[in-house]
């Protein structure tokens, strides 16, 4: 019997072009789909297409898994995160690991529980009686402060009053009214007298002032006192109800082993977070994503998986960025822990980061002598030395080298290859691996406490260069000299690492301003960059980075080379862009983590990612992002520099 969730390629046309299988299944936290995916992608796209749009409008992660059957035959399963217009048993799409949405199952009578004492604690928060008992504490505690400081200030003034009685009175001693010596003791008894009476007086009214406030605030601690409790005892009963959930997610791996979740992020803990208390918990969420989804049920129906990707339908979220129709690579914190335990004992492509990393052009430093199969290949080739002397050293990072060590310190690095060349390099900024272009390094502790604090102090100015997609000609949203500032907050996304997401509440300020240098066809685009730079590219690697400044103030200018992105042409040829694509020069006037890749991709800022991004748009041969200018003083001699390489 025909599983209903396998399916089969229909037709010649759904294959072609993707006959030939992968070598290796999909790495899923850093991929290009493989031709077979992209197959099942569409396919799948058409469905949703035709049977549950409007349930997915508001935006939906989907994910298909391309497998082979006991019969040899090749098709696929689709899936998607969470719930699907409140269900999740949509028939195209493989059942969810464990059915939490059974009324009368543990899970939703636990969960109307938790909803009950929700409603409660709801109920007792808007009470009309303890929104009265607050208000009145308010003006209470207000009352007895303007009351208490009246008083303060009648005695601030009785106490200027009697200093100038006793100082009439010492003045008279010696004269002949000395003789009155009685009379002024009694003064001075009564002004003693007036002082004390006030200050008890005082501990009276502040005590009379307190007894009304502690009988108010007693009402008040009874309804807080209460909703404390449930909120106390909704908290317990929640994080019992989430263990015993993540307990009947029973996860198999290639290797026939089972674990729950709590188990495998308890084991991902140990093994791959050096004992992070906090990576052994898993977050509300996990195991309802499409990955874990579809590769349980490849292993509970005997399915051997071959290749996999995920894609985004519908609107974006607020924060994130999330392109209709695009790829994208599984989450790190609910999926990283669960894919690494499904995927042991099964073939995986490497990390094409570490293929990026890797000095060799066909091994991956953890694939021992086998050849690569990453579709994203970049030639790291070494750093430019375009200045030097005796305080610091200004280079050109090709795209696809760190700027410093990572995690395990064994990829090649800016900073490594430096440490042979200078005695103590000190990194005062970073580029991110993908994108090429100038950096400064200090080369003694005075010239990096010097360029630090231009940094800090904004007075560093750079300019870098950026191909964006932006659509169909029709739909593009820039046009050619167009100038704008992009003001978007930004904070960390802790669920799916490195990854930045717009953040107005809490999010750091992060300010961009972009110029439009070109807008072009993608059909143009090839004679254009084939023959160096395009027409108004040259303007934006002759200026400074500062246009104010005259040639005398901006000190010395170091020209580069005028070949641009000698990769373009394999982008081309890959037609992995849209049709058009925009030419930009960026200036960031913060310094914030994937600030300018953010700032091109969100909806909110230009809605145009850039060309090749891995993480915010499109994987390609490279992200098409170069810093070309950077300007600085110099911490020795004072000189303001100007520094300049095309990619």
């Amino acid at each position: 019997m025909q599983d209903i969730k396998f399916h089969l390629f229909e037709d010649v046309a759904d294959m072609e072009g993707a006959l030939e299988r992968p070598c290796r299944f999909t790495y899923p936290f850093n991929y290009v789909p493989h031709p077979l995916s992209v197959a099942a992608a569409e396919r799948t796209m058409r469905y949703i297409e035709a049977n549950v749009a409007e349930l997915a409008a508001d935006g939906k992660m989907f994910g298909v898994l391309v497998a082979e059957d006991g019969h040899g035959q090749i098709g696929f399963l689709a899936a998607y995160s969470g719930l699907l217009g409140a269900r999740n048993d949509h028939p195209f799409f493989v059942p969810a690991v464990y059915d939490m949405m059974q009324p009368d199952g543990y899970f939703k009578v636990h969960e109307r529980e938790i909803s009950d004492i929700n409603g409660k604690v709801c109920e007792l928060e808007d009470s009309p009686e303890y929104a009265e008992l607050r208000s009145l504490l308010c003006s209470t505690q207000a009352e007895a402060e303007e009351e208490i400081g009246r008083y303060k200030k009648l005695m601030e003034e009785s106490k200027r009053r009697r200093d100038a009685i006793r100082g009439g009175v010492q003045s008279c001693s010696g004269d002949p009214c000395a003789g009155q010596t009685a009379l002024e003791g009694d003064i001075m008894v009564q002004l003693l007298r007036e002082s004390q009476f006030q200050k008890a007086e005082l501990r009276r009214i502040r005590k009379r002032c307190q007894q009304r406030i502690d009988g108010i605030s007693h009402a008040v601690n009874e309804y807080t006192s209460r909703i404390s409790e449930l909120k106390k005892q909704r908290q317990m009963l929640s994080d019992a109800l989430q263990k015993w959930l993540f307990a009947q997610f029973r996860m198999l791996n290639a290797c026939g082993q089972v674990r729950d979740l709590n188990e495998i992020f308890e084991w991902y803990s140990e093994n791959y977070a050096g004992g992070n208390a906090l990576k052994a918990i898993p977050p509300a969420g996990s195991g309802e994503c499409c990955a874990p989804k579809l590769l349980q049920y490849a292993f509970v129906h005997r399915y051997k998986p071959l290749c996999m990707a995920e894609f985004w339908w519908g609107s974006s979220p607020k924060g994130e960025i999330r392109q209709h129709g695009h790829y994208y690579p599984s989450c790190q914190g609910k999926c990283k822990p669960i894919l690494t335990f499904m995927l042991q004992g099964m073939d995986v492509d490497p990390d094409p980061l570490a293929c990026k990393a890797s000095v060799s052009d066909d091994t991956c430093g953890n694939v021992s002598g086998d050849k690569c199969c990453c579709s994203v290949k970049v030639d790291n080739g070494m750093p430019e030395t375009v200045y030097e002397d005796e305080d610091i050293i200004v280079v050109n990072k090709p795209a696809g080298m760190l700027s410093v060590p990572g995690k395990d310190g064994s990829a090649v690095s800016v900073y490594s290859i430096l440490s042979g060349i200078v005695e103590e390099p000190l990194m005062v900024h970073r580029l991110d691996m993908d994108t090429s272009g100038l950096m400064v390094v200090a080369k003694n502790r005075a010239a990096h406490r010097h360029l630090q604090r231009q940094f800090e102090e904004h007075s560093i100015e750079k300019m870098y260069v950026a191909l964006v997609e932006c659509g169909e000609l029709q739909k593009c949203g820039l046009a050619k000299g167009q100038t704008g500032r992009i003001e978007l907050p930004l904070s960390p996304d802790y669920l799916d690492r490195p990854r930045q997401r717009v953040d107005l509440e809490t999010g750091k300020t992060a300010i961009t301003e972009y110029k439009v240098l070109e807008i072009m066809p993608l059909s143009e685009a090839n004679s254009i960059f084939g023959k160096g730079m395009p027409v108004g590219m040259q303007e934006a690697a002759s200026v400074s980075a500062s246009a104010s400044e005259s040639e005398s103030e901006r000190g010395s200018v170091k020209e580069g080379n005028t070949e641009l992105w000698p990769e373009f042409h394999h982008l081309i040829a890959s037609s992995e862009c849209r049709s058009m694509i925009a030419c930009l020069e960026l200036r960031p006037l913060t310094g914030r983590t994937h600030q300018l890749r953010v700032h091109c991709a969100h909806q909110q800022g230009l809605g145009a990612p850039i060309v090749g991004d891995p993480l915010y748009g499109t994987p390609s041969v490279r992200m098409f992002l170069h810093a070309a200018v950077l300007t600085f003083t110099h911490p020795v001699t004072l000189e303001r520099m100007t520094f300049k390489r095309n990619a």
